[in-house]
């Protein structure tokens, strides 16, 4: 009870002011599908129906190991521009928000130690889940009751844990805490804590304030210092990324502090607050130029931390499908344990990116294109047309020539189910890798030929021909005939990511239903400006896209936003530049330049805020 109420007396001082924060589309390219055959082999698409011929059942072709066809398309010299037009120098509005919970549990670590971390991490572990999924909309910037709530139990497991375990003080590493308690050790104290939880040191009046008010209110040592980190984390300077600027002025767009600039690079690289080593900088006015802030970008960027969040950023784009075990026919399966494989496809996908990143220092190109593979279990080295590597090996094994890069990685293409979804994959293409809007229309259901979603059709004709069939008509043309090709020129890559050259359809219990040879080719507009070009597979796809813009331009919108955590505006458009001139436009660039680029730019050391 004595706790208690003396909480109630650090929550009168706390005076919590919960901030409420207050989308944009990019166009999408135009591609028709090429006149697919019927998979009988002996008719032209030409608006006859074919006759319902039910074809032997044969056994699966074993995949041809050879070299796709060579692209023969020239790329528009308009498809390889630089998209973003910076007129301006502008810098676009950032709103205060809250710590996301990765950043909140990394700065309670760094405040609290591994040990009191330890014994609070059930209070942890009831705080709430960041869930962003397809958009960084869905990230909430401000502080609702139940987050409130959580972050209550959270001081209060703090404070009782002190108090039960005094001992736990010494992981502070104030050395007088050992010793009886002076005004010169509790100001120590209240100085260190609070440059740790603030990421600033505290100014005359706030340090009165916990003198006066929070730190009497123990009785011994650790108590007191229980008291204080209570009112340091329930504070809106810990619970928010805080930016007031250096001055009193209320203009829009104002310079930061370099203790805001410290916390601005070190959250952005790694969700993690300020190391020693920029607060050194910050205190000493070194963070104030690029060239004294690069040293600092380059060191924080070979941490642990941002590696963390590189792969957060990848799998926020990619959108990597982790496949349930259960649900396929045994057929399908044809021995692939998907325990064993679907982590391998996310592990060895990590160490994909990490080798082209981190260790090839890359281009986006080569992340794209690269035919290099790290699978470890013979499952995902099967699926990749490669060889197992042994744990010791760093050097890449590599794929067939049947896939090329990251947007044909296994856990990129799988669908759920025995059959492949083209739609699906298409969609997720446009809208996930070209920022292209992909919207369903309210209360629209399939306007075409539902016969050909029965088995019947599925044991006559192929996925493709039937989801030709299914979106026929113009109201559904209007978006599948920029969805569809897409999903198409992949038929070839099955639900589980293998490479086929027959498709095999399934009833729902399991039965093999027909096989149909795959026609993958496509006639696609990649931009504008350009004439159709014929595509004859997913390799030829990937590589038509990296030689245009509209790849890499929407790459560098995804990192703004997810860096961000807001959707774009106009006023971003030279950042945006910037960055897509180190992905696609400098041949001396690499993609961690584009990171890089990413956190040290003209925004970095100035806040807009309308």
């Amino acid at each position: 009870m004595r706790l208690r109420r003396r909480i109630q007396q650090i929550l009168t001082f706390t005076g919590l002011t919960i901030v409420v924060i207050c989308s944009q589309n990019c166009s999408g390219f135009t591609s028709t599908i090429k006149k697919a055959k019927y998979t009988n082999g002996d008719q032209s698409s030409q608006g006859e129906e074919p006759p319902p011929v039910t074809p032997p059942v044969v056994p699966p072709v074993v995949p041809p190991v050879v070299p796709p066809p060579i692209p023969q398309n020239p790329v528009d010299n308009a498809a390889k521009v630089n998209p973003f037009a910076c007129s301006a120098a502008t810098i676009g509005v950032e709103n205060i928000r809250r710590l996301s919970r990765t950043e909140l549990e990394n700065t309670l670590k760094n405040l609290l130690g591994p040990n009191i971390s330890a014994n609070i991490a059930d209070a942890l572990g009831g705080l709430y889940q960041d869930t962003i999924t397809k958009s960084v909309t869905d990230f909430s910037q401000q502080i609702n009751d139940s987050q409130m709530n959580g972050y209550e139990a959270v001081a209060d497991r703090i404070l009782s844990t002190l108090t039960s375990k005094p001992n736990l003080v010494s992981d502070f590493g104030i050395a007088c805490t050992s010793a009886a308690m002076t005004n010169a050790c509790r100001d120590t104290i209240i100085n260190t804590l609070s440059l740790k939880a603030y990421r600033r040191p505290i100014t005359t009046t706030e340090l009165k304030a916990l003198q006066d008010n929070v730190f009497t209110l123990g009785t011994t040592t650790a108590e007191k210092i229980g008291f204080v980190l209570y009112r340091l984390v329930m504070s809106p300077d810990f619970l928010m990324r805080l930016e007031k600027g250096s001055g009193t002025t209320a203009a829009s767009e104002f310079n930061l502090t370099p203790y805001e600039v410290a916390s601005r690079i070190s959250y952005m690289i790694g969700d993690s607050p300020p190391d020693d080593q920029l607060f050194a900088a910050a205190a000493a006015g070194l963070l104030q130029t690029e060239q004294q802030i690069q040293p600092h970008i380059d060191r924080l960027f070979a941490k642990p931390s941002a590696k963390a969040k590189i792969h957060n950023f990848f799998n926020y784009w990619l959108q990597p499908k982790s496949l349930s075990a259960n649900g396929y026919a045994t057929d399908f399966l044809a021995g692939l344990n998907i325990g064993l494989a679907s982590p391998e496809y996310l592990r060895e996908m990590d160490e994909f990116i990490d080798y082209i990143i981190f260790v090839r220092q890359g281009s986006l190109n080569d992340l794209l294109t690269s035919r290099d593979a790290f699978p470890r279990n013979s499952q995902a080295a099967s699926v990749l047309g490669s060889r197992m590597l042994a744990s010791n090996e760093q050097a890449p094994a590599q794929t067939d020539m049947n896939r090329i890069g990251l947007l044909m990685r296994p856990a990129v293409l799988a669908t759920d189910g025995n059959e492949v979804h083209p739609i699906v994959r298409g969609a997720k293409f446009r809208s996930r890798f070209l920022c292209e809007s992909t919207g369903v229309p309210a209360g629209v259901a399939l306007a075409g030929d539902l016969s050909f979603s029965s088995d019947t059709a599925k044991a006559t004709y192929s996925t493709r021909y039937r989801t030709e069939k299914l979106t026929a008509s113009t109201s559904c043309m209007a978006c599948h005939s920029n969805i569809n090709p897409v999903g198409f020129v992949f038929q070839h890559i099955d639900n589980f990511g293998r490479y086929r050259s027959i498709e095999k359809s399934y009833a729902a219990n399991g039965t093999v239903l027909g096989n149909h040879p795959i026609d993958a080719s496509v006639a696609i507009k990649f931009s504008p400006t350009e004439t159709e070009k014929s595509v004859s597979n997913g390799v030829e796809f990937i590589s038509q896209l990296a030689e245009r813009n509209r790849l890499p331009a929407c790459f560098a919108t995804q990192m703004h936003r997810f860096y961000r955590l807001r959707i774009e505006s106009s006023a971003d458009s030279c950042i945006q530049q910037e960055v897509y001139n180190d992905l696609a436009v400098d041949p001396n660039k690499s993609l961690l330049d584009a990171f890089k680029k990413q956190i040290l730019n003209k925004a970095l050391l100035k806040r807009r805020i309308q």
